[in-house]
Order: structure tokens, then C-alpha cells, then sequence
């Protein structure tokens, strides 16, 4: 909001200012701004802001509450291109969550041949879909295509004795989910921390009462997986076996 105000010619924040703006997943909090200008700045120059000097077509900008911004589908692109690869998948998923065209980013991409960061741009476009429901489910299933693990099933929905549950990841034919419980879900937001520990606890227990092997993990775990990939593995193998 400060950059807006303070800034004269025209512009559009873009790549992770508009992310934010657009509210999708980033695995790190930008320390600048982000915009595109067609005109470089004046002798005055902020060193938290950044500048992409280039022309913008009119499909490719809009407002989001007022701010000029590059749209949905030009957003993703533009940090598929320039981000690391597991921050950039986690972006992507969060943009199609957000109900981005996959068309119109697909366009995008076919537009820059030979440009800075299109191949990775193009692989991405290939893997990431939506399904995912929150930055650390994206981030799972990256690790575990890391892996070279069965894909799994997203957002399975299990019958219990308790009821119908969805989970995160699930091989039914080996009849092993896999559930990242992240920091939200016990911070307050969705009921007293004890009370959701238990209703998730007694969730467990259904699940597993079904017939099912559930394997967690949280975001303490994901960056240092071989315990939980290992635990992972022993499901499969045994219950494939």
C-alpha cells in the first residue's frame, strides 16, 4: 500500500507482490515489492522496490481491491519463471486452487520461447493442478514426486463408523493415507486447540478402525522427510507385499 501511494508513473505489482495481493501460497515471505513499469524510476531509487522495466498487455492486468496488478494467470507465470522450483509448484497450486485458467496460463507460456525460466514454467504447468488444499499439502506432494513413490489419490473420501472423512493422500490399494496437520489447525481458528487434538485423534482412530494405516507428518518434518518417507515406504510395501 505505501509503494502505491508513493509511486507517479504507471504500474502494476507483479510476480510475488501480486501473488500476495491475489492471496496464493508462498513458501517465503518477500523482503521487496514487486511491480512493472514501462519507464525507469527517477533519480530517487528505493532499494526494497523492484523493477521490471517491459510493457504489459491490457489481458494481462487488472485491480484487486483497488490495486493495479498483473492477473491471476500472468502472476503465476511470472514466478513459475523466477522462483525456485518447489516454491514455484507450491505458487502454481495455490493459483489454480484460486480457479486460474489453465488455458490462458498455458498461453502465457506458449507466448515466451526461449525466455528466462519458460522451460521450468512449462514442467510446472504439466504437474500442478489445484487439488492440493494448502501450501504444506502442496509441498508434501512435491517431496513425495521427489521420492519416487506411487502417486497417491488427493482429498479421498474414507467411510467410517464415525462417518465420511477426506484425507490429504491416499493409496487404497495399500489402503495407506498420508496427512499433514498443519500449524491452522490448531491455532484457534477452528475451535480450542484441545478440542480439535481430540476430534482429530478420534478421526485417526476411525480411519484406522477401517481398515486403513494413517501416516502424519507436520511442517517441522517436511524439509527433513526420511522418517516419514521411510515409514511411508514400509506401508506401502507391506500392505502391497
Amino acid at each position: 500500500m505505501a509503494v502505491a501511494q508513493q509511486l507517479r508513473t504507471d504500474f502494476w505489482f507483479s510476480h510475488t507482490s501480486a501473488a500476495l495481493i491475489w492471496g496464493c501460497d508462498l513458501l517465503r515471505s518477500p523482503d521487496h515489492t514487486e511491480v512493472i513499469q514501462r519507464y525507469r524510476a527517477g533519480h530517487r531509487r528505493d532499494r526494497a522496490v523492484v523493477r521490471h522495466l517491459c510493457g504489459i498487455a491490457p489481458s494481462d492486468r487488472t485491480f484487486v481491491e483497488g490495486l493495479p496488478v498483473t492477473t491471476l494467470e500472468r502472476t503465476m507465470v511470472d514466478c513459475a519463471s523466477r522462483l525456485p522450483v518447489r516454491d514455484a509448484f507450491v505458487m502454481m497450486e495455490s493459483g489454480f486452487r484460486l480457479g486460474a485458467d489453465r488455458a490462458v496460463v498455458g498461453s502465457i507460456v506458449a507466448a515466451r520461447p526461449g525466455a528466462r525460466g519458460v522451460r521450468q514454467a512449462r514442467l510446472l504447468l504439466g504437474l500442478a493442478d489445484g487439488r492440493t488444499e494448502s501450501a504444506g499439502e502442496a509441498l508434501t506432494l512435491w517431496v513425495l514426486r521427489g521420492a519416487g513413490l506411487p502417486e497417491p489419490e488427493l482429498q479421498v473420501e474414507l467411510r467410517t463408523s464415525l462417518g465420511v472423512f477426506r484425507t490429504d493422500f491416499a493409496w487404497p490399494t495399500a489402503r495407506v493415507v498420508l496427512e499433514f496437520d498443519g500449524h491452522l489447525k490448531y491455532s484457534g481458528r477452528f475451535g480450542h486447540a484441545t478440542d480439535v487434538l481430540q476430534a482429530e485423534r478420534r478421526r485417526q482412530q476411525a480411519i484406522e478402525d477401517a481398515g486403513w494405516r494413517v501416516i502424519r507428518l507436520t511442517w517441522d518434518e517436511i524439509d527433513d522427510p526420511n522418517r516419514w518417507l521411510a515409514a511411508l515406504r514400509r506401508a506401502l510395501a507391506v500392505r502391497t507385499g
